[in-house]
């Protein structure tokens, strides 16, 4: 069964700013954005975003997804990335790279954070040397 969403009153950026706009989704697809949208669609989802923004999803091409710093000793060194923090600063999309610090964060634990953050739903590649 399709899953249908419309989003009301969205202030759109696509990247430049479009305004106040409806955005329909069917199965997580973009299907149309105008001014006003009538749709009548079995279990459509109404949403008021409220003026909310909305934009692309960002590509960050230069991520420490496994944590960063070290070089200073053990309490130098920053946390690895959850995907909630990539969420949270709207990018869908990044490049992970590995650090100073091959030692304690080898690449096959970048391939594995690349992977594991791919699976929860980004869209990850990542860098293979320091």
């Amino acid at each position: 069964m399709a899953t249908a969403i419309l989003f009301k009153n969205a202030d759109l950026y696509a990247p430049e700013h479009k305004g106040i706009k409806q955005i329909l989704t069917v199965n997580d697809k973009i299907i149309a954005v105008e001014d006003e949208i009538s749709a009548d669609l079995p279990g459509l989802e109404v949403i008021d975003l409220n003026g909310a923004i909305v934009t692309p999803g960002l590509i960050d091409q230069h991520i420490h997804v496994t944590g960063g710093g070290g070089e200073g000793g053990p309490l130098t060194r920053a946390p690895e990335l959850n995907f909630s923090e990539l969420v949270e600063g709207g990018i869908t999309s990044f490049v992970g790279v590995s650090g100073t610090d091959s030692e304690t964060r080898p690449i096959e634990a970048l391939m594995a954070k690349v992977r594991a953050l791919t699976k929860e739903g980004a869209t990850g590649w990542m860098w293979t040397s320091n």
